[in-house]
């Protein structure tokens, strides 16, 4: 940028600034609006700071007038230096206060981007001074999440600027990522920004399935999709979406029948606008995959990260399973609040499902951690009955239960397990 275009920037940031402070004053609506959305660093002149300050003073003494003498007056005790001449320019020199809204995000956005322009030069500073490159980006990440997450670094955020995040909530709803099966959405509404969903389930039960199928009903609704593999290669996940694409059985793409050879060229064409990223990372660390996630998120945009499976996370040799497994979902949760996206990672069920008469795990069957409960907003769990009849019916009936929904119902529903196309198809829901 040239520096006649920043100077030009800069003005249109101090006119933006003074339509704020300019609404605040002429408006008590709009100062409730100013005040739950800025705070006084978010300015860049001192003297807006100070006028800042003093509005937020007088609201505190809940006016039954909103009066700019008043204000003034609590100006005068944090500074002499501005007159009550600019007070009165701020509030003429406002358009409309109909547009604080507006005008706050335009102070905002300039504010986020001083902070970022001063941790760039920080970094290289902090760099100079031969601090090693892992600690000088983990200072960096965290400052800059403080700044993603558009909140005080004291993490204190008052009730207004709650209330004004609900209002545009409600107003204009994000629409969640899909499950894939239209009973489980029926009850549960999607998967939602900030959530931790656990799914789990016994070997051979279909947990790479489901998480596969979800995956690609993600994809294919827009939602950028990361499908983190911890066992397969994505070569082999594609033969299984290929499969369940076009409802020919696995082995006849592994054998190449013509049949198979046609329809991968099919699914080659469909497939390859999908916003769907395989990542084949074995034996990671826990803090490896903390750091894969975030790249996932900042470098590729992924709207949705499923993890298969959360076992085959790499432990020291000497640390306790449960205490890691317990730091593994607490760091997934952790991302999923950060960057206001759904987490789906998928775990193995104990034994002890098995050694009941029904068969039916519970929420306890979780394997090494009730961290992985704790720390979930949904716990889902697989169950179908694996025979050795190939030809059993039972063989194909299996369920979904919703043991856990912090948000909302739980409930059991029913599904059919197509063993040839590795795939779960709807039937019905139960609710509790």
């Amino acid at each position: 940028m040239s520096e006649n275009q920043g100077e030009a920037k800069r003005r249109t940031g101090d006119d933006v600034e003074k339509y704020v402070l300019g609404a605040m004053l002429r408006e008590q609506w709009a100062a409730d609006v100013g005040l739950g959305t800025l705070r006084e660093y978010d300015f860049y002149h001192q003297q807006h700071k100070h006028i800042y300050q003093a509005i937020s003073k007088y609201s505190k003494t809940s006016p039954e007038v909103w009066d700019e003498v008043a204000i003034h007056r609590k100006l005068v005790d944090l500074t002499d230096a501005v007159p009550i001449g600019y007070i009165h320019q701020l509030q003429m020199g406002c358009p409309s206060p109909t547009n604080v809204k507006s005008y706050c995000s335009q102070v905002l956005e300039d504010s986020r981007r001083r902070h970022v322009e001063a941790l760039m030069i920080g970094g290289t500073e902090l760099i100079a001074t031969g601090m090693d490159t892992d600690t000088t980006v983990d200072y960096l990440r965290k400052e800059l999440d403080l700044l993603s997450k558009g909140l005080p670094s004291s993490g204190v955020t008052h009730i207004k600027a709650v209330g004004e995040a609900a209002v545009q909530l409600v107003s204009n709803p994000t629409d969640p990522a899909p499950y894939g099966l239209e009973p489980l959405d029926s009850m549960m509404g999607g998967m939602y920004g900030g959530e931790l969903v656990i799914v789990g389930a016994r070997p051979s039960v279909g947990k790479s399935a489901l998480a596969l199928q979800m995956a690609l009903h993600a994809a294919k609704q827009g939602v950028t999709t990361a499908f983190m593999t911890l066992e397969m290669t994505p070569l082999a996940l594609y033969l299984r979406v290929a499969s369940m694409r076009r409802g020919i059985p696995i082995y006849e793409f592994r054998t190449g029948t013509d049949r198979a050879r046609h329809a991968i060229e099919e699914v080659k064409q469909e497939m390859q606008g999908l916003p769907l990223i395989f990542v084949d990372k074995s034996s990671l660390t826990v803090d490896e995959l903390n750091r894969e996630m975030r790249q996932l998120v900042m470098a590729h945009g992924a709207q949705l990260i499923m993890l298969d499976y959360i076992g085959l996370l790499k432990f020291p040799d000497k640390a306790s399973r449960s205490l890691e497994l317990g730091y593994a979902t607490q760091m997934l949760k952790q991302i999923a609040l950060e960057f206001n996206i759904p987490i789906v990672a998928f775990s193995q069920l104990n034994r002890q499902s098995e050694q009941r008469e029904s068969g039916i795990p519970r929420l306890s069957d979780l394997r090494d951690s009730g961290a992985l409960e704790q720390d979930a907003d949904v716990v889902l769990l697989l169950h179908r009955k694996v025979l050795q009849e190939e030809n059993d019916t039972t063989l194909k009936a299996a369920k979904i239960l919703v043991a856990k929904n912090r948000q909302g119902k739980t409930g059991v529903v029913d599904v059919f397990w197509n063993p040839e196309t590795v795939q779960f198809l709807a039937l019905t829901r139960r609710e509790e």
